[in-house]
């Protein structure tokens, strides 16, 4: 996944995609669960791409914990009730 070919994402998954997890997929999770939002497609719109990318790979996907049960938990855990951004 590290690794572009041509600007195409390659299929392979990297110590530096894992390490990017946070970014790609949990932050999304703490933005929509807590109300808050950090990063802007406006602001960051490479990182916001390449976030969107990440999550969409299939070998990524497949693997991923679900993201409404993750947003009721963070919800839940710290009382923020049906927050929304």
């Amino acid at each position: 996944m590290s690794s572009r070919n041509g600007g195409i994402l390659v299929e392979t998954i990297g110590l530096l995609d894992i390490a990017a997890n946070i970014i790609g997929y949990w932050v999304g999770i703490f933005e929509e669960g807590s109300g808050v939002e950090l990063l802007t497609k406006e602001k960051f719109p490479k990182l916001c791409n390449w976030a969107n990318e990440f999550v969409g790979v299939s070998a990524i996907k497949e693997n991923l914990p679900p993201r409404d049960k993750l947003i009721a938990f963070l919800r839940n855990h710290f009382g923020l009730g049906n927050a929304s951004k």
